[in-house]
């Protein structure tokens, strides 16, 4: 589903569950994805956060990505959070310490449609 400058897919496994999203990710479509996070939430399950696609993500959007963990955490699940190297979200996950209490998975290569 697309919401502005923001791009939601979402794929269900036995193991997991993947939010990929693309496009922007700040103060105008934060909330937007939040509440596709609450509504994907596998209780006692993982939730793959998949951010490779994202161009831009501002102080709001690193926010919203702490946001989701708690929520994760409060449902008893684990999350990932998936980013492109030397993209702009493993920069700022770099930058801000949120690699210390989210896992992160680094992917190379090219950023693919979700």
């Amino acid at each position: 589903m697309t919401y502005g400058q923001l791009k939601i897919d979402r794929d269900t496994a036995p193991d997991a569950t993947t939010l990929h999203i693309s496009g922007e990710v700040d103060l105008a479509t934060v909330d937007t994805l939040v509440e596709a996070v609450e509504a994907a939430v596998p209780s006692g399950g993982t939730l793959v956060l998949d951010l490779v696609g994202v161009e831009f993500m501002d102080s709001a959007g690193v926010a919203a990505v702490n946001r989701c963990r708690r929520l994760i955490t409060a449902a008893d699940a684990s999350m990932v959070l998936r980013c492109r190297a030397g993209g702009p979200v493993a920069q700022l996950v770099s930058w801000t310490g949120l690699d210390t209490i989210i896992d992160v998975e680094i992917v190379d290569g090219p950023v693919t449609p979700a």
